[in-house]
């Protein structure tokens, strides 16, 4: 399968975030590609910096190395900010471009989210089709892009497809139209017709439409790869075991706020008869997405792709929850309260509210992956992180304390009585 990148000259956006790092480092200490360029604000200083913080030493030498360029731009300025000549040289050169930048903010509204994700694709998608020597487009969107389906149906385990779930109105001939709406109003009647837990969701799923719109416009659909990882966690193996950024990691972020509330019950919004067992935690690692990235990149994948954990390794909320509970210091009990009322009401917790796919249960499709797992070659299995090995019907947060314990003490600076708790409470841990 590495055969496929020799002489391979990529673009990497996002390299200084959870993902981005990991997929620079699985590239450089697997791949023979011939050049590696990675967009990064504040350029090589400021990537270095941050890499020296995770990846070993050799790696970031090789920052200053002939075959990286570690270009200073961003994804929301036009052109990202690049100058022509280097814009130039990209379209001379480029055959994959991986698009892994993106906000991740699941409070932010419409109107300013949409900016950092579709209009930021967009103009990568452009970059991408000017340029003659493309092989291979991916852009990392999200399993959740569909958790609209929760809210159109009864299942209590909604089944999510490998596909691009229509919105109503078919996502070919009206998405530009859509697109427009969202530029000129900062909503459009798609978004207004479908509950989407956050804008987040809903603006990764316009972008998987928009792109496949653009890429079957220019006739190069064959070229362009979507990648829905569900909720990233650290990783099993590389770049090291339990490699995390942990305020990209949602699940070590929720349990940081469960030390931290002073409450008695944590009001949370389902419609299963029983959530506690009901809802499941699609979680997977994040050397899982980068292997299944690269590894449909080099097999020719298009479309959608899952890179998830799946049925057999999701877990349900009680194992979550009992594993956040042992970490939990306060001495009194905290206990979730199930409301069947909609996830963005104002009776559930503050946390409840951004985490509302607590209370639901998806069934991602795996097909894809299973195929080309079967298609693969015994040595090129060999080492691939293709599939989640742990959690199950056991998940040990125990493992992540001091970066819960991190986050928690960040999170209490910003309340008093946050910051007493915190102290009284978990303060002897450190």
């Amino acid at each position: 399968m590495w055969d496929y990148f020799a002489g391979q000259v990529v673009f990497l956006t996002g390299s200084s975030g959870f993902m981005g790092t990991a997929i620079a480092y699985r590239l450089l200490s697997q791949a023979p590609i011939a050049h590696l360029y990675l967009l990064c604000r504040g350029g090589l200083p400021r990537l270095s910096a941050l890499w020296a913080q995770h990846l070993p030493p050799k790696y970031i030498q090789m920052l200053f190395e002939g075959h990286i360029s570690v270009l200073d731009g961003d994804i929301t300025k036009p052109s990202m900010g690049l100058d022509g000549e280097t814009l130039q040289r990209l379209q001379q050169e480029l055959t994959v471009i991986i698009h892994a930048a993106s906000s991740i903010n699941l409070v932010q509204p419409l109107t300013k989210l949409s900016d950092a994700t579709i209009r930021a694709s967009e103009g990568m998608a452009y970059l991408g089709l000017a340029c003659n020597k493309l092989k291979r487009f991916v852009f990392v969107s999200t399993a959740y892009s569909n958790a609209f389906l929760h809210q159109e149906t009864t299942d209590t385990d909604v089944y999510v497809d490998e596909t691009i779930h229509p919105l109503g109105h078919g996502w070919v001939t009206d998405v530009l139209n859509e697109w427009t709406q969202v530029q000129d109003h900062g909503y459009s009647l798609e978004y207004l017709s479908h509950d989407f837990p956050w804008a987040y969701s809903y603006t990764k799923h316009l972008t998987e439409r928009l792109l496949m719109r653009m890429f079957a416009d220019a006739s190069r659909d064959d070229q362009l790869l979507i990648i829905r990882p569900s909720i990233v966690a650290p990783a099993q193996n590389f770049p090291y075991p339990r490699y995390s950024m942990p305020k990209s990691t949602p699940s070590t972020l929720l349990s940081a706020t469960l030390l931290l509330t002073p409450s008695w019950h944590f009001r949370m919004a389902s419609r299963l008869p029983h959530p506690d067992t009901q809802a499941t935690v699609d979680e997977v690692p994040v050397d899982v997405v980068v292997d299944r990235l690269l590894a449909h990149l080099a097999r020719g994948s298009t479309g959608p792709v899952h890179a998830v954990s799946g049925a057999a390794k999701r877990y349900c909320f009680r194992t979550y929850w009992e594993e956040a509970m042992k970490l939990r210091c306060v001495p009194w009990t905290l206990q979730p309260m199930w409301m069947p009322v909609n996830w963005h009401s104002d009776t559930l917790h503050d946390s409840a509210r951004i985490f509302v796919i607590g209370g639901t249960s998806y069934n991602f499709c795996e097909r894809k992956t299973d195929v080309l797992y079967r298609e693969l070659g015994e040595k090129d299995r060999l080492g691939l992180q293709l599939y989640t090995t742990g959690f199950g019907d056991r998940h040990d947060l125990a493992v992540r304390l001091p970066q819960i314990l991190s986050l928690a003490e960040h999170i209490s600076r910003r309340c008093f009585l946050a910051q007493v708790m915190f102290w009284v409470f978990y303060g002897w841990l450190l």
